[in-house]
């Protein structure tokens, strides 16, 4: 499996990390996300994978939260800032 060039995403691989990224977001614990998500805060040469992967959550992911019913919209949104809070190291371990 190839790293996600996220600067040169095109329509099957954003597909395919949505399909991938919305239910761990949704059915993982806090706790586990953040130990998901902290592993990349010590990963100084990620550094361009961690700003691809915000972006990546905050526009495909965070825009598929806008048209989710009910709950899991707003647990979605709640989820991506656990992520971003883990990889960035301000999240509450």
């Amino acid at each position: 499996m190839q790293a996600v060039n996220f600067a040169e995403i095109n329509k099957i691989t954003v597909k395919f990390l949505k399909e991938l990224l919305i239910p761990l977001l949704l059915k993982t614990s806090d706790v586990t996300l953040r130990e998901i998500f902290g592993r990349l805060l010590t990963q100084n040469k990620l550094r361009l994978y961690k700003e691809g992967l915000k972006l990546f959550l905050n526009h495909f992911i965070g825009k598929e939260a806008t048209k989710m019913t009910g709950n899991d919209g707003d647990k979605l949104l709640q989820r991506i800032r656990i992520a971003e809070e883990s990889m960035l190291g301000s999240g509450v371990l």
